[in-house]
């Protein structure tokens, strides 16, 4: 009975938390002290070093009040571009880094030797361009779009980052090359879904106490909570306001009592109307409140890689939900189940 208890409330944390900050958009961390500034500011981007080129990194961030408008997204231009948005916490943007930058040459070597025109490539993090990436409602990661000559944002191509393919988009753009041309690229670069990219990863030799998974798991909760409610610049829907309702209900029960993540959690679920309304009355609400016990992600969580450790963290605060204490049978029989369509169920 206790096992199929945890495996029902997991289950319910999976489908109600996906839902509400479903294809999860998920941007960086808050404002760290003054000497941690520049290391944040790097975790931010994956494409600001020079090993990255031809790829630019868009590295303009946003100033909090007014958003900012890069040309190669929002004007009309005689280049074409393909523009990666991406989140460095991400595992599969990650992996396709280097992918990315690979392509991006071997394209341009291509389009060079057949004398056809250039091809810019672009990297967007939503980390640093959270009201860029909403106006462009990108609700997961790694997102392409296409932009051909002449064509602005709402004529923006939409292509698979793992069928990524130097024909596929040469013939998008129209451009014309000599099949020896082409014959190079494909043999050097590996399909997308192919790529592991864990191979410099750092492995962590430390065990972590009780005490970080709570950390971390703390941390993760009020991440998610500042960053990926509000995916767009439309107000939430209904069936995603009544899961994220859910959401903090089947915490509210399942978390230990004693735990201060509670405080956030009644806090919005009395002002459960204001706080969902728009992401500055959300802020304001848990503003008030202390901050998790802790900035940043451990190195057991990130692994090495800068960027990474949110869902490490989530994956705690789960398991802290099927572990903490008793479940009411009621509370599994009641809670409505709310899939991707929008359809019910109960359990």
């Amino acid at each position: 009975m206790i096992g199929s208890r945890k495996h029902a409330v997991l289950r319910l944390s999976l489908v109600l938390f996906v839902h509400f900050s479903r294809s999860v958009s998920v941007f960086g961390n808050e404002d760290e002290e003054e000497e941690e500034g520049e290391e944040e500011q790097n975790n931010d981007f994956l494409y600001a070093s020079e090993d990255a080129l031809p790829v630019i990194e868009y590295q303009n961030k946003d100033d909090g009040e007014q958003q900012s408008h890069p040309d190669f997204l929002y004007e009309s231009s005689n280049i074409p571009r393909l523009v990666e948005f991406y989140a460095p916490w991400c595992p599969h943007c990650q992996h396709f880094r280097n992918h990315f930058v690979e392509f991006a040459r071997q394209v341009n070597a291509v389009t060079e030797e057949a004398g056809s025109e250039s091809i810019e490539f672009h990297a967007v993090s939503c980390v640093a361009h959270k009201s860029i990436c909403r106006d462009f409602s990108i609700k997961g990661y790694p997102r392409l779009l296409l932009f051909p000559a002449g064509v602005r944002k709402e004529n923006a191509i939409d292509m698979n980052y793992w069928e990524l393919h130097p024909f596929d988009l040469l013939n998008r753009l129209g451009i014309q090359v000599e099949e020896m041309h082409l014959g190079s690229i494909v043999d050097a670069i590996p399909p997308a879904a192919q790529l592991k990219g864990s191979e410099n990863r750092i492995q962590p030799t430390i065990r972590r106490t009780k005490q970080d998974i709570y950390n971390e798991a703390y941390l993760a909760f009020d991440f998610s909570l500042r960053n990926g409610v509000f995916t767009s610049n439309d107000p939430l829907t209904t069936n995603t306001k009544q899961a994220l309702h859910e959401w903090l209900e089947l915490l509210r029960r399942s978390l230990p009592p004693v735990w201060k993540i509670h405080r956030i959690i009644r806090a919005l679920l009395d002002d459960f109307e204001r706080a969902t309304t728009g992401e500055k009355q959300l802020l304001r609400i848990m503003d008030q409140l202390p901050p998790p016990p802790v900035k940043v992600w451990s190195d057991f969580c990130t692994k090495g890689i800068a960027g990474m450790g949110y869902t490490c963290g989530l994956w705690g605060l789960f398991h802290i939900m099927s572990c903490a204490g008793p479940i009411s049978l009621h509370l599994l029989m009641i809670v409505h189940l709310i899939d991707v369509t929008g359809s019910r169920r109960t359990i």
